[in-house]
């Protein structure tokens, strides 16, 4: 029988690659427009924190665990903001900017906190 963290496991690394290979087609792809850009980097983001959460789950010390999280949280940071990136580029409506500018602060606001708080995570 396989075991929770197996499956799981192999989840993160399958939708890992598969999101990497994905997003690498998408942004080498000649003909681009705002929404390849912008899908490629979503897919990319989720790859991102897929493959770091791998790394999470299957090590055993505390300190790596805790360097493949962070830098997981990278990913999931800007998953938001590009889907909305997304979501502007493929509907023809004129886009929020207050809204996009909004979601960059808050982007930003995290990014500051998640970097600002990997000094208090030595013992």
């Amino acid at each position: 029988m396989i075991s929770h963290s197996t499956a799981l496991s192999f989840s993160y690394i399958f939708t890992g690659i598969t999101l990497l290979i994905l997003s690498i087609l998408v942004l080498f792809k000649k003909n681009k427009s705002n929404t390849h850009y912008a899908f490629g980097f979503y897919s990319f983001a989720i790859a991102w924190w897929c493959l770091n959460n791998f790394f999470v789950i299957n090590t055993s010390s505390k300190k790596i665990a805790t360097l493949f999280n962070t830098s997981c949280l990278v990913g999931v940071i800007f998953i938001p903001l590009l889907f909305l990136y997304i979501t502007y580029s493929i509907c023809p409506r004129r886009k929020n900017r207050i809204l996009l500018a909004f979601t960059q602060i808050i982007s930003i606001i995290f990014l500051y906190l998640l970097f600002n708080n990997l000094g208090s995570l030595k013992n």
